[in-house]
C-alpha cells in the first residue's frame, strides 16, 4: 500500500502490507503473537500516531524490510491509503510531485519521522481528496 506499490516512486526499501481484520480488538488478542512468530515486531507506540491499527515491523533491529498494518476495512485510513495509491498509479504527474516533496522533506528532516510525516501531510490530504473525486467520477461513468 505504500510507496513501493507505486511504480517509479522513490521509497525506502520497505514493503508496506495492508491486512484487513474483522475486528481490531479481536486481532489485538489473537494476531500479535502469531505475527511475531513470523519475525515481525509489534510496535504498540505506533497507535499514538495512527490509532485504529496494529503495526508490525520485520527486519529488527534494522534495517526494516516490511511493515504490516492491520486494520478494519471500515477504518477511514484503509480507504484513504488505497485510493491515494491507486491515484498515484493512474497519474504519474501526481506521483512525480509526491516524489519531489518526499525528497525535499527527507533531506531536511534529518531522519525525524514525525517531521517527515508532518511535511507530507498537506500533499497527502489534498491528493487523497482529488483521488476520492476521481474514483467517484469513474464510478458514475
Amino acid at each position: 500500500m505504500g510507496s513501493t506499490a507505486v511504480p517509479g516512486l522513490p521509497s525506502k526499501p520497505i514493503i508496506d502490507l495492508l491486512v484487513g481484520v474483522p475486528s481490531l480488538e479481536e486481532a489485538r488478542e489473537r494476531c500479535i503473537e502469531p505475527i511475531e512468530a513470523l519475525d515481525y515486531n509489534y510496535v504498540p507506540e505506533y497507535a499514538s500516531w495512527i490509532p485504529g491499527e496494529l503495526f508490525f515491523r520485520k527486519g529488527s533491529p534494522g534495517p526494516w524490510t516490511h511493515h504490516v498494518h492491520l486494520m478494519e476495512p471500515s477504518y477511514p485510513r484503509w480507504d484513504a491509503s488505497l485510493v491515494f495509491r491507486d491515484y498515484l498509479r493512474a497519474y504519474p504527474e501526481a506521483a512525480r510531485a509526491y516524489a519531489n516533496i518526499k525528497r525535499a522533506i527527507a533531506a531536511s528532516s534529518n531522519d525525524d519521522i514525525e517531521a517527515y510525516r508532518t511535511g507530507k501531510h498537506m500533499f497527502v490530504e489534498e491528493t487523497t481528496a482529488k483521488a476520492r473525486a476521481w474514483r467517484a467520477d469513474a464510478r458514475d461513468q
